[in-house]
């Protein structure tokens, strides 16, 4: 017979602690266990994720001590009881006296099935102290019904005054939990709750089939936040329970506001991960996944194999030699591989970077945007075409094959050699992108900006400016620092003096190289010489090399920019006298072929720019400065003090918050010329106070 009430017990601010690294802060856990206190929430666990005492004993840094954690939900609540997880092993008995001088109610003391002897001096010390005491049994699933019952039992003599049986990793169905909890309730004349997870998406189900056989008390988080698949959701188990006619004293619609106006801008993209998938198959603790992972990359085998294969043998604490032997017996039953799934059929071009667009070019874009828009609807980012002047003189648009992903966004690009050929492309995709991102560089072959053109020409898109040139020239910069571990005494030979590599030579400067520079006019070298010594915040300036083998000889990276095989081009000559290092194709075509043969003879690589990532900082930036432009600055009253945000210089004694238009935090009070500085005059003090209030009242809201 169903029950007509049961207690949850919200876990959001300890299980939940597992899907933000532990980073919950003594302001977020105060915040959060108000508002769930608020919403009806009578039982709120908070903490590191693996308990008193973990964060101290090397189990994961968390963004604050058991202390501060303890201080803060001390002080934030009223009406509900609260607690923490406590593993014998991990936490001391001195770790519950802590926690009850600050005050806790109520104690989880966990422990695997085998393992419940562990517990018994735990359990004996909580009650001495005044606690409520849950003995969890941790992954349950690892013993029989039968089994489990008896373990149960020997809680309930140690003086446990709850059992929960505990789905670790999502793996049981409700048949098993119905099973389970006839054992449990049968064999226990103490409650029995039920904590679980959510990689099966069987979660609430579950909790339905435990509380139908009596469970007294089911564990769920906001928005499903947790460990591996995620917990129960709150929001989701408290509806299913009103349907159900089971009373739990939790509104529904403000738990609702909870999760959505505190927890749902901490969570990832959703989708369903397949590792949790497998997880919850093979009943899989996602705790042991580093372990399994480094042995399936050394191994070379895949990662869901070795967890079933695993699991078959051990559930409960699989040992570093059995998973090394498990993946190297997969290792050694794996196949030849075969040709390559990617590789493209016959006809379909290669990467070889951008080709020039077969018929109309307003129709090749349209195809590519689509082709963009797609990619970035099914990722959940951002559509974005990237437009570029042509720095050569070459005539035509030509459109990339490569449409990249990473860092929030699709992108796409096409280089245009003038206006004519930026309007087709903005009229072909206009409306089917999210954004374009063009050229705002004065390339010769336009004769205006681009930008500025795109943006009068543009309906339904946005438009975002950059310098390609700059963006260009910068990823060279960064990437060849990743590849030589940084600049500071690097010895960099750089081909001529152009519009990029003056740029490129500048930042080598400024981060400590020394720079070599063969093919530049020896008339004008001087002079260049000293403007770079002007620029750059080191007063430092290039050498110049009367040729490309004394540049080379003992340099780390030769880098030319030239588009082509012109004078300033990158010969066989200095590949030979460079003997080890890097060679930087930094214009596409700036290397020679005979010394691309060199390069291969001597074993030194040789790579071009990637700008996947400076493409996406520039973007970030463009829309961030944009976003702080137009939702960020401005001043306004909160509580009926005047706030000013987003880098507005306000009156002294404004209080400053960082948006204007959706407030969050309170920074400091204003001092009148720019600065923000700690409120400490009273009335300083007073009109913070009041604006953390009132941010704290709208974040409880969910405003």
């Amino acid at each position: 017979m169903t029950p007509r009430s049961v207690e949850i017990l919200e876990c959001t601010l300890r299980d939940g602690s597992y899907a933000v690294d532990f980073q919950f802060t003594p302001r977020d856990t105060a915040t959060i266990a108000l508002a769930l206190e608020r919403a009806g929430v009578r039982l709120i666990e908070v903490g590191h994720g693996l308990g008193l005492g973990a964060a101290a004993r090397g189990k994961g840094e968390a963004a604050s001590s058991d202390e501060q954690y303890l201080a803060a939900v001390a002080g934030a609540l009223t009406r509900a009881a609260w607690g923490m997880f406590h593993i014998p092993g991990i936490g001391r008995l001195q770790d519950l006296d802590l926690a009850r001088a600050h005050g806790m109610h109520f104690v989880r003391i966990g422990t695997n099935p085998p393992d419940v002897d562990l517990a018994a001096p735990h359990i004996e010390h909580a009650r001495k102290l005044g606690l409520d005491v849950c003995a969890n049994l941790m992954k349950s699933y690892t013993l029989a019904p039968r089994e489990l019952a008896a373990q149960a039992r020997r809680l309930e003599a140690f003086g446990a005054g709850m059992v929960c049986l505990v789905d670790s990793a999502g793996h049981m169905l409700p048949e098993d939990i119905r099973e389970y909890m006839g054992r449990l309730t049968d064999a226990l004349s103490i409650p029995v709750g039920l904590h679980g997870h959510d990689n099966l998406a069987l979660g609430t189900a579950n909790i339905l089939t435990a509380v139908a056989c009596g469970a007294a008390r089911v564990d769920t988080t906001l928005q499903g936040l947790g460990r591996g698949g995620g917990n129960a959701a709150t929001e989701t188990v408290v509806a299913a329970l009103e349907r159900m006619g089971v009373r739990t004293g939790v509104d529904l619609r403000r738990i609702m506001d909870v999760g959505q106006g505190l927890i749902r801008p901490m969570l990832r993209a959703g989708g369903v991960d397949p590792l949790h998938v497998t997880g919850g198959l093979a009943g899989f603790h996602s705790g042991f996944t580093p372990l399994l992972r480094a042995a399936a990359e050394r191994h070379g085998v895949d990662l869901r194999e070795l967890i079933l294969a695993v699991c078959e043998r051990d559930r409960v604490a699989p040992a570093p030699e059995l998973v090394e032997e498990l993946a190297a017996r997969l290792a050694a039953r794996r196949p030849r591989p075969g040709p390559p799934d990617d590789a493209p059929p016959p006809g379909v071009p290669g990467a070889s970077g951008f080709a020039s667009a077969s018929g109309p070019l307003g129709r090749a874009v349209a195809e590519k945007s689509r082709e963009i828009r797609a990619q970035a609807r099914k990722a959940g980012k951002t559509a974005v075409l990237n437009v570029v002047g042509r720095l050569d003189s070459g005539p035509g648009a030509r459109v990339s094959h490569f449409v990249q992903e990473g860092f929030g966004a699709v992108i796409g690009s096409v280089e245009v050699d003038g206006l004519a050929a930026l309007d087709a492309v903005v009229a072909a995709a206009d409306g089917i992108v999210d954004l374009l991102l063009v050229d705002a560089d004065q390339k010769p072959g336009a004769g205006a900006s681009l930008a500025h053109r795109a943006a009068l020409r543009t309906r339904n898109s946005e438009v975002a400016p950059y310098s390609d040139l700059r963006t260009w020239a910068h990823s060279v910069v960064r990437q060849l620092g990743e590849l030589l571990g940084g600049y500071q005494g690097r010895t960099i030979a750089v081909a001529g003096l152009d519009v990029l590599s003056r740029r490129f030579i500048l930042a080598a400067l400024e981060r400590g190289a020394r720079v070599r520079v063969w093919g530049a006019p020896p008339e004008s070298f001087a002079a260049e010489a000293g403007a770079f010594a002007a620029w750059s915040v080191n007063a430092a300036r290039p050498e110049a090399a009367p040729t490309a083998a004394r540049a080379a000889g003992g340099a780390d990276a030769l880098v030319g920019f030239a588009r082509g095989d012109g004078a300033a081009a990158i010969g066989p000559e200095a590949v030979e006298a460079l003997g080890a290092g890097f060679v930087v194709d930094a214009g596409i075509g700036a290397v020679s072929r005979p010394a691309l043969e060199a390069a291969a003879r001597l074993g030194i690589a040789v790579v071009r720019p990637d700008m996947r990532a400076a493409l996406a900082a520039e973007l970030d930036a463009l829309l961030g400065a944009r976003r702080i432009a137009a939702r960020s600055m401005g001043r306004a009253e909160l509580a009926g003090v005047p706030v000013v945000a987003g880098g507005l210089v306000g009156r002294p004694g404004e209080v400053v918050v960082d948006c204007v238009a959706r407030p969050t935090r309170a920074l400091g009070v204003c001092d009148g010329a720019g600065r923000v500085v700690p409120a400490d005059a009273p009335e300083d003090r007073r009109r913070l106070d009041a604006v953390e209030r009132e941010l704290l009242r709208r974040s409880i809201m969910g405003q």
